[in-house]
């Protein structure tokens, strides 16, 4: 994501997100599609960036951390989404647990689209209010997956990440086309269809009789065979 749009990122996409991504429980199951987020919410850097409304405001907060002595580079600053001054892109940190190597690139394709549109249509202003509703939304996204329930930050709508997720799509279809990324939306739109993600296929494993070291090999066997 260009570091420009970084003030225009939207909170409430975010949980389409963290659905797509995946991380197996330790050993058993949690009863959340992902669970690496809620592990390191405790640390102080974790989460949600602070709202700041331009580069100034983000550039005088982060100064502050660092004169602190709190933060040493950006690097040390573990938020969902965080700016990378030195390659001016926006990172978006959930392409390092799926299960697969194309489901990953799927995710960054969707991302890069969504920011294609972003910095396009601008289609909302950011208001530090709309995070009211981030760690709600984020939770059921970590939580339920494609079934849990997003609130629109603006109208109170409430409707599952499935329900959301295919209608964005369609919007983000010409975007992707314009990055040669449609495949990625269309890999998406399949697993939406069929409620598919790597939790579900996880989660079959361990009902089939799987152990966890099994598991393990299981997980070595689907990312080599790619």
């Amino acid at each position: 994501m260009p570091l420009t749009s970084f003030e225009h990122s939207d909170p409430y996409t975010l949980g389409i997100e963290l659905e797509m991504q995946i991380v197996s429980p330790p050993g058993y199951d949690l009863s959340y599609a992902s669970s690496r987020l809620n592990i390191f919410s405790a640390f102080p850097d974790n989460g949600p960036a602070p709202f700041v409304s331009d580069w100034q405001e983000f550039s005088w907060m982060y100064q502050r951390l660092e004169t602190s002595g709190i933060v040493e580079s950006v690097k040390d600053l573990h938020w969902d989404i965080r700016p990378s001054p030195k390659f001016g892109t926006v990172e978006v940190r959930v392409m390092d647990t799926p299960l697969t190597l194309s489901r990953a690139v799927n995710i960054a394709g969707f991302i890069q689209a969504l920011a294609h549109w972003l910095l396009s249509e601008r289609p909302f202003v950011p208001r530090s209010e709309d995070y009211l509703l981030y760690r709600f939304n984020r939770f059921q996204a970590c939580r339920f997956g494609l079934e849990g329930l997003l609130t629109d930050v603006r109208t109170g709508e409430q409707r599952t990440l499935a329900e959301d997720i295919l209608p964005l799509l369609d919007t983000l279809a010409p975007y992707a086309a314009e990055l040669k990324g449609e495949s990625a939306l269309e890999a998406i739109h399949a697993e939406v269809q069929r409620r598919e993600n790597d939790t579900a296929q996880i989660r079959r494993f361990m009902a089939e009789g799987g152990l966890l070291t099994e598991l393990v090999r299981e997980h070595c066997e689907i990312w080599a065979g790619e």
